[in-house]
């Protein structure tokens, strides 16, 4: 590894090059993509909620090993609020650290602290990532190693909080004294150094990435994403039962989301049969069709090329 034209708090804890995380990509973060991130000098997180079964995640946690030569890349752990949807989170974080991985981005305000100390005390590094301060402060307080908060302009799931990145990151540096990590809307270099001057250790950046080669997705959503603007993106369901804000694409099924907030839905029945994650995996990323899904993205991809 060189050294690091931007040293911090970050890139001393992940022995990387770049204060720069990748965010975990549902569906898209596996071995071919973290191990490119890793490789460049950054750190990049596998979502095991991308794979179908243990023996799939288990393959591709060795794949990624052998892609980075050893070089230490980390995993994504999502606490939701549905219980059934946390069942599957003791065979993610077995397998993970059978493989070797002590490097973990930790997602969710359903009771995290029982995560974290599980996590440090079988020698996991924990970044917890929040949409407020008031989260950011439990996860501190929790034991947390490092702290994550998002603005409102993060693609997926910034939280229902309206503040922007800046704002946040300018608030937080003052009462978090964990490492610091930020996210929302960042895709350029200028934008990294504006964060690190009002505070922040590092920085967490997706939606810049979703074109890259290293993506599985289909070549016709990648050059989709790669010619939208600032205003590509919407943020819908904040007042919605499900799990709280999305800002995701504008397409077709947004609009139709957006028909029906208006018109007083709130249910996750409402919508369930235009959110699923299932078709922004079958239908976006398998054939390249962006007229439909809920397809994660914020303002940042508008500084794809």
């Amino acid at each position: 590894m060189a050294s690091p034209v931007y040293r911090t708090a970050v890139t001393d804890i992940y022995d990387i090059d770049h204060p720069i995380l990748a965010g975990g990509l549902n569906w898209l973060s596996k071995s071919q993509y973290v191990s490119a991130v890793v490789n460049a000098g950054g750190m990049a997180f596998i979502t095991p909620r991308s794979y179908d079964s243990p023996a799939d995640l288990k393959e591709d946690l060795g794949r990624c090993r052998e892609l980075t030569s050893g070089r230490p890349f980390g995993v994504n752990l999502s606490i939701s609020s549905q219980r059934k949807n946390n069942e599957q989170l003791r065979w993610h974080i077995d397998l993970a650290l059978e493989a070797g991985v002590r490097f973990f981005e930790t997602v969710g305000n359903t009771k995290p602290t029982v995560l974290i100390k599980e996590l440090r005390e079988r020698g996991g590094v924990v970044l917890h990532k929040c949409s407020s301060i008031r989260h950011a402060l439990s996860a501190q307080a929790a034991g947390a190693d490092l702290v994550g908060i998002v603005g409102h302009e993060e693609g997926g799931h910034p939280g229902n909080n309206d503040l922007s990145t800046l704002t946040l990151t300018t608030a937080a540096a003052r009462k978090i004294h964990k490492p610091l990590v930020v996210g929302g809307g960042i895709g350029t270099g200028q934008q990294i150094v504006a964060m690190l001057a009002v505070g922040a250790a590092g920085v967490v950046m997706g939606s810049r990435f979703l074109a890259c080669h290293e993506s599985w997705a289909h070549e016709a959503y990648k050059h989709h994403i790669a010619e939208l603007d600032e205003n590509c993106s919407v943020a819908v369901l904040s007042k919605s039962e499900i799990s709280g804000t999305s800002r995701v694409l504008r397409n077709d099924t947004t609009t139709e989301v957006q028909r029906l907030e208006a018109a007083g839905a709130t249910r996750y029945e409402d919508f369930a049969a235009l959110i699923s994650g299932q078709i922004t995996r079958d239908v976006v990323y398998k054939t390249g069709d962006c007229r439909r899904g809920m397809i994660s993205v914020g303002p940042a991809a508008g500084f794809l090329t």
